[in-house]
Parts: C-alpha cells; sequence; structure tokens
C-alpha cells in the first residue's frame, strides 16, 4: 500500500502555503517585515503609555474661576499652572482667574504651562498725599474724581454750619482718622482702594453766633445787626409813645447780651424800645 503524501489543498491558502514552501528567500523576506511593523507598533504603543506623546486634549475655560476649582482642573489634566500678575478689582474677591493663556477652545499636550492673570487678595494702597485737594472743594464733583482715580468711595458722614457755600467738604476722615480739615492734611495715612471716605460737609443752618448788643442801638441799626448775623427779630414792645418805631432805640433785649454767648443762627431776639435815647447810652 502506498504512503500517503500530505500536500497542500488547491484553495488559495493552500497556493500561498506552496509559494511560500517553494520560495525559501520571499519567504524570510516576507517574515522579516512582519516582524519589523510588530516591532514599530509595539514601540509606538510603549511610548504613547509612558509619555503620551502626540496626544492633546481641548483646553478648558478657566475665566472666572477660583484657584481652588483651577487646580482641580489641572491636577485631572497634568496641567501646570502659573500665575504671572495680579490685578485688583474692586469688589472681586482674590484669586479669581481674569485671563488665561492658551485660551479656552485650543488644543494643547498635557503637561503644557497655563499662565493665569488672577485678582489680588490685598488691595492696593496709596498714600493720603495724592488725594487732590479736598477741603472747601463740592463734594459732587470731588467724589467723582476720587472714585475715578483712585477707586475709592466718599460718604457723607455730617454737617457743620459755614460761612461759605453749601455742600463743600470742611473734614475728611478714613477709618475714624482725621486726613483733611481746615488745619491741613495728615500725609501719613495709606488708603486702600475699594475702601470709603467720610466727608463733613457745610451747611448754612445750625451754626452758633454771639449774642450781639442791641442796646442804645436804633431798631433799623438792630435788624440789620441782627440779619447780618443770621439772626431775627422777634417781639418788639413800645415803652410809653413811640411815633417812629424805626427811629425809636432798644432800651432792652432778650435774651440779654453776655460776652462769649452764643445762640443759634436763626433764632429770635425780643426788643423793648423808647422814643427818645436813654441818658446812659453814649
Amino acid at each position: 500500500m502506498a504512503k500517503k503524501t500530505d500536500k497542500p489543498s488547491n484553495g488559495l491558502l493552500g497556493k500561498i502555503v506552496l509559494f511560500l514552501q517553494e520560495h525559501y528567500l520571499t519567504r524570510n523576506l516576507i517574515f522579516l517585515m512582519l516582524t519589523f511593523l510588530v516591532l514599530i507598533l509595539v514601540v509606538k504603543i510603549a511610548l504613547n503609555i509612558y509619555t503620551r506623546h502626540g496626544e492633546r486634549i481641548e483646553m478648558p475655560n478657566l475665566i472666572n474661576k477660583s484657584m481652588n476649582e483651577v487646580k482641580d482642573i489641572a491636577d485631572k489634566q497634568s496641567f501646570d499652572v502659573i500665575i504671572y500678575d495680579s490685578v485688583q478689582i474692586v469688589g472681586k474677591p482674590g484669586g479669581i482667574v481674569l485671563t488665561q493663556n492658551p485660551p479656552s477652545g485650543s488644543y494643547v499636550k498635557r503637561g503644557r504651562k497655563i499662565y493665569l492673570t488672577t485678582t489680588k487678595s490685598e488691595p492696593d494702597r496709596f498714600a493720603a498725599k495724592l488725594l487732590p485737594t479736598l477741603y472747601g472743594k463740592k463734594f459732587s464733583l470731588k467724589r467723582k474724581e476720587i472714585k475715578d482715580r483712585f477707586s475709592v468711595e466718599m460718604k457723607i458722614k455730617g454737617y457743620k454750619y459755614d460761612p461759605g457755600p453749601v455742600d463743600h467738604i470742611l473734614e475728611v476722615y478714613y477709618k475714624g482718622r482725621p486726613i483733611v480739615n481746615r488745619r491741613g492734611r495728615n500725609l501719613k495715612v495709606e488708603i486702600a482702594k475699594g475702601d470709603t471716605l467720610q466727608v463733613i460737609l457745610s451747611k448754612q443752618g445750625g451754626g452758633e453766633v454771639a449774642i450781639p448788643d442791641l442796646r442804645c442801638m436804633s431798631l433799623t441799626e438792630a435788624k440789620f445787626l441782627a440779619e447780618s448775623r443770621k439772626l431775627k427779630i422777634g417781639k418788639v414792645t413800645e415803652m410809653g409813645v413811640v411815633s417812629d418805631a424805626e427811629t425809636a432805640y432798644v432800651v432792652t433785649q432778650f435774651p440779654q447780651y453776655k460776652a462769649d454767648t452764643k445762640m443759634p443762627m436763626g433764632a429770635t431776639i425780643d426788643l423793648a424800645i423808647v422814643q427818645q435815647k436813654p441818658t446812659d447810652c453814649p
């Protein structure tokens, strides 16, 4: 009985096997090429796993986020965050991102350095000597100037009588310390941007004036002096026969005159008059 010989099948695979068996050099060349391709693929995969070489991810939007939020994002994406500038924004807390580079939406590699501008935690300060002249100036104008130049508010603390125009600055305080008044200004105080200055403004009512001595003056003279001190003549009592009140003389007044005593502006003085000048009057 003849021995059975194994032969490749007549299919396509069989023909390929038969070809490789008969062509030794071609077979070795193909094997070498396959081995080389597999080696390249293995090295590429290893490099990507080890260094993530060539991987790019979309840069997230960090604007208006706190540094705690940025740190969480940076840790997950392997970013290196660098703060290269800080700016004070009145009304915003410190550590809030204002700008970023690269911008959001761009594609970057992991491990990329991200440069940020953030808000300051501590406010900027400036010396009080840098303030413009405030004493005697109109409050509404200076309030706008101080806000625009220094980011500082000015609020009204109170009013005081002053013979000049109303609503002009008489005194300025910062954290309870006087920094501006009629005697000058405190140059040693430092003011933080975003803070508030308290001011005292002028008003015409509510002040006090010395009580005038009206005795022995004519009623016309007494009225003129009282009005010049922003006082009013109240009740006028005629003593005896008074033919012409305006030329009559003051014999008594209430409140009475006393040196170094004062009365509120707008208050009234009552008078008693006689037609003839008293003998004890000069």
